[in-house]
């Protein structure tokens, strides 16, 4: 397999929109609706998709959801003219079989590449080595090519080192990462690692919040659910710091910054409100625990916020 890597820019992880019906605390997914907003996304500049991330909620639907949601988005893409839309999916398993097994799935289900979330659930005694070698195992037998996915928040806080990253990067089918927390050293200790950028690695931070901090810091783009919404904005920003308009960039990083405190808070619950409010959809509600919507007064708190960043993203 020729390894290929993710170009830079925007790349929306996308919700998964889920229907209003469905067994209790399980909606069906809106595969029709998925693929219309997925349009939306490539019509807007964004590089990439990433179906079944943490904001798609890949852990809370079953093998043969996650592949027939694939295949769908794939199939109905292919329809509207869009096939060749890069399609990035996300897969989260401890064990090294149950990982490859996703990955084939993903395969077939038409994802070019597998965002493959750190094992975690014995994090405080996971050591570096032992990452490596699970990264290694998983990449030597992979059918696609393999993005690590790191993000403490959702691994226990697991602990992966700019180091353990050089390493990897030397692997022939591990061709980038999506570092999901916000330390900007570590951004660029593997941005900037020569031996990294050697490898042809594309590094891309998981928090649209810092993109211009992120890309002073070497990384190639984001990986950012706010892009799923304001789509132009955030490739704006990328566009304006990629050019080293600094002062520009700076003007539209305060209104990202600002509306992204609704995912920072809320997660898949804030993106999902952002989806209902600005662009629309019906359903704002994900599959039990996220079932639950947003008081009133926790969207009030961000409405202004999401004004500005509406006002911007019309204007551009």
């Amino acid at each position: 397999m020729t390894t290929t890597y993710p170009a830079p820019g925007v790349y929306t992880p996308s919700a998964t929109i889920f229907k209003t019906d469905g067994p209790k605390g399980r909606p069906a997914v809106d595969i029709e609706a998925q693929v219309k907003h997925t349009i939306f996304l490539a019509d807007n500049g964004v590089t990439g998709v990433v179906l079944l991330g943490s904001t798609g909620e890949m852990v809370h639907m079953t093998k043969k959801e996650r592949f027939d949601f694939v295949a769908g988005v794939k199939k109905g893409l292919e329809a509207k003219g869009y096939g060749d839309y890069p399609i990035l999916a996300g897969v989260a398993h401890h064990g090294i079989d149950d990982t490859l097994e996703e990955i084939k799935s993903m395969k077939q289900a038409g994802a070019k590449w597998a965002m493959v979330l750190a094992p975690n659930y014995f994090a405080s005694a996971t050591t570096q080595q032992g990452l490596i070698n699970w990264f290694t195992a998983v990449a030597d037998e992979s059918e696609l090519p393999v993005v690590i996915y790191y993000f403490p928040g959702v691994s226990n806080n697991l602990k992966m080192t700019p180091d353990t990253f050089e390493v990897l990067a030397q692997h022939p089918k591990i061709c980038g990462a999506k570092l999901s927390h916000g330390n900007v050293t570590d951004y660029a200790q593997i941005a900037l690692n020569p031996k990294v950028q050697s490898a042809d690695f594309t590094t891309m931070t998981g928090l649209g919040q810092l993109l211009l901090p992120a890309m002073a810091a070497g990384c190639h783009g984001t990986i950012d659910a706010c892009s799923g919404i304001f789509p132009k904005l955030l490739v704006k920003l990328w566009t304006l710091s990629r050019d080293g308009k600094i002062q520009e960039a700076q003007k539209l990083q305060y209104v990202v910054s600002r509306v992204e405190e609704i995912v920072a808070a809320f997660g898949p619950m804030g993106v999902k409100h952002l989806m209902d409010k600005v662009l629309g959809y019906s359903s704002d509600l994900g599959r039990a625990p996220l079932n639950v919507a947003l008081s009133d007064a926790q969207k009030e708190t961000y409405s202004q916020a999401i004004a500005d960043a509406v006002k911007l993203e019309n204007s551009l």
